[in-house]
């Protein structure tokens, strides 16, 4: 690692990160404790429930523990494992803890609300788009609002929402920790269209509108499905390949089936490592309107597809330039600027995607990471 003082800012600063299951740490938390080591600091990362073994690290941990906490001890007032996680605290002493969601929040806080030897600054870590839609969470943040030091939220629209529905917390405590892909190794590992094809299943030249993600109502896929009718309706040859699974795919399938779409719309059901299929795509398409910072539009972008999102959560911000905002819950919009990619040349769609690619990673860098992380752990 780089000595100089410059470079590693967080020289000798402790950090933890207060996490819940193994399976709940998502890669950008892994992305935020690598970039704290960079920038000098020790970082520590402390589950509460499930096996601390099964974590496995590379470069993002300095140190891995666990309270191997019942899933019981996570719901309801969490005085419990407030009590065991205050024990952790006294055996590990620390002068910042990041505390994941929700559940790691309140347990953090209510572990450090009393006066200690050494209590660290407690950041609120917001992953969700809609962290602080419940009054009952707004409530609990507005009485525990002297302990918890700040917030890091993952995109400007979640900080300002912070801010409205938070009035009584002041600007310069909520601070904006983009996401980051590393999308020179990710293309490096992408396979070719007619490698991405067949694990697809899916064949021949036909244009393809592709997506990723977990089959939630607010990702709103069946908008898709019905933005594709309207394409069909209007002449258009192409086909739609939505790759996932979730709690939404009976509905998606049934209204496939209602609208005819079989030879259409193909539901490819779970795909390990999705994101190197990308190539497999001619256009990236995610309709979502509650995704706070969605790493897949990164991930398509690593393939240099253009891309279209729709105007809902943190999806404007994060696809930026070069990429198509269709209404929310519009399906008819949503065709329109299918229609839009469709038309143009493939050449133009190159340059398009190609674009999006360079202004993604300029945008969303790893050096912008660790400056906003290092800019959120000094306030």
């Amino acid at each position: 690692m780089n000595d100089d003082p410059a470079e590693r800012p967080l020289n000798r600063r402790r950090v933890a990160y207060l996490l819940e299951t193994p399976g709940e740490v998502g890669p950008n938390v892994r992305q935020q404790m690598a970039a704290l080591r960079r920038l000098g600091a020790t970082v520590t990362a402390c589950l509460l429930s499930g096996d601390p073994d099964s974590f496995k690290v590379e470069d993002e941990a300095d140190h891995v523990s666990g309270l191997r906490l019942p899933a019981s001890a996570l719901s309801g007032s969490r005085i419990g494992a407030a009590r065991a996680f205050r024990r952790w605290l006294l055996g590990h002493p620390i002068d910042t803890l990041v505390c994941d969601q929700y559940k790691a929040i309140t347990t953090g806080t209510l572990a450090t609300v009393l006066p200690m030897m050494e209590r660290p600054q407690l950041i609120a870590l917001l992953r969700g788009f809609q962290a602080v839609s419940s009054r009952s969470r707004r409530h609990f943040y507005r009485l525990f609002a002297s302990r918890i030091t700040g917030f890091i939220t993952l995109t400007q629209a979640q900080r300002s929402k912070v801010l409205t529905l938070m009035p009584w917390v002041s600007e310069e405590h909520v601070s904006v920790v983009n996401n980051f892909l590393d999308s020179e190794r990710l293309a490096a590992s992408l396979f070719s269209r007619e490698e991405a094809q067949r694990t697809l299943d899916i064949a021949g030249d036909l244009f393809t509108f592709g997506t990723v993600c977990r089959f939630d109502r607010y990702k709103r896929l069946v908008d898709l499905v019905e933005a594709a009718a309207i394409l069909r309706d209007a002449g258009y040859e192409f086909r739609v390949v939505i790759v996932g699974t979730g709690r939404e795919e009976c509905r998606i399938q049934a209204r496939v089936q209602a609208l005819g779409l079989r030879d259409w719309v193909l539901l490819t059901g779970k795909i390990p490592n999705a994101a190197r299929c990308m190539r497999a795509f001619d256009c990236f398409v995610l309709p979502s309107e509650g995704d706070n910072f969605a790493r897949v539009f990164l991930e398509a972008r690593a393939a240099h597809l253009p891309v279209i999102g729709v105007d809902g959560g943190g999806t404007p911000e994060v696809i930026g330039e070069y990429g198509l905002i269709a209404g929310r819950r519009s399906p008819d919009d949503l065709a329109r600027k299918m229609a839009t990619i469709l038309s143009k040349p493939a050449t133009e769609r190159a340059r398009l995607g190609a674009r999006g690619a360079e202004w993604s990673n300029k945008q969303f860098s790893r050096k912008r990471l660790e400056a906003q992380l290092a800019a959120a752990l000094s306030q």
